[in-house]
């Protein structure tokens, strides 16, 4: 966010909310449509916000902060159903050990694609 034009706190309190209004809406859309319709939901937003960044920042730079702050809040939201949906998909005794694993994984292929 530091590098995007105006000021830093200004943008990072902007980028605060986003994630805590997607961290909302997750848990609101996976009571009311699901687990894998939300992970649709959550990953649409955030790969459009995405392509729109590819394909709109030369020509339109002005739009820049607001397709950031669309990919990740679709990402955050697909973040948050992560840890609400692993309570649903699997046992009580095993919850702990499938989310840690689950973290080591994501972790280890962000290390490798860096």
């Amino acid at each position: 966010m530091k590098y995007i034009t105006g000021n830093f706190f200004v943008n990072m309190v902007t980028t605060g909310l986003s994630e805590m209004t997607a961290y909302y809406f997750g848990g609101v859309l996976f009571d009311w449509i699901g687990i894998k319709k939300t992970y649709f939901v959550s990953y649409s937003i955030g790969v459009l916000g995405c392509l729109s960044y590819v394909l709109f920042s030369k020509t339109h730079p002005h739009l820049v902060p607001f397709l950031l702050l669309s990919s990740a809040y679709g990402f955050c939201q697909a973040c948050t159903l992560n840890w609400l949906s692993n309570s649903v998909l699997f046992p009580v005794i095993f919850a702990s050990t499938t989310n840690g694993m689950c973290s080591f994984f994501s972790r280890l292929t962000s290390i490798v694609s860096t």
